[in-house]
């Protein structure tokens, strides 16, 4: 689908995906803290994802509990890679497993705007 947006809405839309951007590396930023200490339960997790759920709704709305959502899915996703090389039932070309990364171009280093769909 493409869009025609005036520019307004283009502004608009832009901000929407910036506080997008701004939450999925806040939510992320917390998580590995945690993680490498050693102190990311289920509970850490669901007290993480409240905390910053709270502080983007009235700026994201129904797109907070998305982002929110797409994020713990991702970690879900990390922690299941994980417990399948505890197992040994990862492929061989799977060596380096790493936690969920920031929305940000590696090459510069400057946030990458998303929309969740």
């Amino acid at each position: 689908m493409r869009l025609f947006p005036n520019r307004y809405e283009q502004e608009t839309l832009f901000d929407i995906g910036l506080a997008c951007t701004r939450l999925w590396n806040e939510l992320n930023y917390e998580k590995r803290n945690a993680f490498f200490n050693g102190e990311l339960t289920i509970m850490k997790r669901d007290e993480i994802n409240k905390k910053y759920y709270h502080r983007y709704k009235e700026v994201l709305g129904v797109n907070a509990g998305q982002v929110v959502n797409k994020n713990d899915g991702a970690w879900n996703a990390f922690f299941e890679v994980l417990d399948l090389r505890k197992q040994g039932k990862l492929p061989p070309f799977m060596k380096k497993l790493s936690p969920p990364g920031y929305w940000k171009d590696r090459e510069t280093g400057e946030k990458k705007i998303h929309s969740i769909d």
